[in-house]
Order: C-alpha cells, then structure tokens, then sequence
C-alpha cells in the first residue's frame, strides 16, 4: 500500500484527500498555489511567524500582488477585515514556542 493510501485509511478519507511532501514549507507553497488570490486580496498572518511560511507569503505578494500584512498574534482575530482572504498562521509561535 503507498503512504498516501495508508494515511488515507487510517484517516477515513479519500486517497485523493492526502498529500504527503517533503516538509511543512513544501505543504505551504503547495496551498497557496493552488489558491486563486490576486491584487486586492489580502492574507493575514503573525508577525512571529517562522520563515517557511514568510517567504511563500513573500513569493505570493511579489507574484499576484497581494497585500501581506504581519500582526501580533494576540490580534490577529480582530485585525481580519472584507479583503483578508487568507489567516495564515502557525498555532505555536516558533520563537518561543
């Protein structure tokens, strides 16, 4: 059985629902190619945030001209607004954990 069908089954979906990469940056890029953004968009996330998520969010703003926009974590529920289409964040900060 491929990995991708053993997590499937242990997870009770679809084959076609897992994908397995070769690091949690990798899952990142993956996701946010596969998300129709463009100018106007704007994606939220932590100004603690770790650089493997920084530099795909980086990478969408210089490619599709969206608005990145960094706030404490503490605020981040109060700072979405209409044009966030996007929290990005991670649960855990990676600084001081």
């Amino acid at each position: 059985m491929r990995p991708a069908a053993a997590y499937a089954a242990l997870l009770s979906v679809e084959g076609d629902d897992i994908a397995l990469t070769t690091s949690t940056s990798e899952g990142i890029v993956r996701v946010l190619a596969g998300l129709e953004f463009g100018p106007g968009d704007e994606i939220l996330t932590s100004d603690e945030e770790h650089p493997g998520l920084l530099g795909p969010l980086t990478a969408a703003q210089a490619q599709r001209g969206v608005t990145v926009r960094a706030v404490p974590f503490a605020e981040i529920a109060g700072e979405v607004s209409p044009a966030t289409r996007l929290v990005a964040c991670s649960h855990v900060s990676w600084i001081n954990g």
